[in-house]
């Protein structure tokens, strides 16, 4: 199975959190102000980040 280029941001929060996933309100906002680097992108209504993608203050 090859890794996906772009996962859904929600996808990717539970992969990467675990149990500690935050809402997807949260999520938007974070995708929206730049604190999940490389940045998140914005297709249609949803946002994809890449697998290894991380939060950063």
């Amino acid at each position: 199975m090859t890794t996906p280029k772009l996962l859904p941001v929600m996808e990717w929060a539970k992969q990467t959190m675990g149990e500690h996933v935050p809402t997807i309100k949260t999520l938007r906002e974070w995708c929206g102000v730049g604190k999940i680097q490389p940045q998140p992108k914005k297709i249609g209504r949803r946002w994809f980040v890449v697998p290894h993608a991380e939060y950063r203050e």
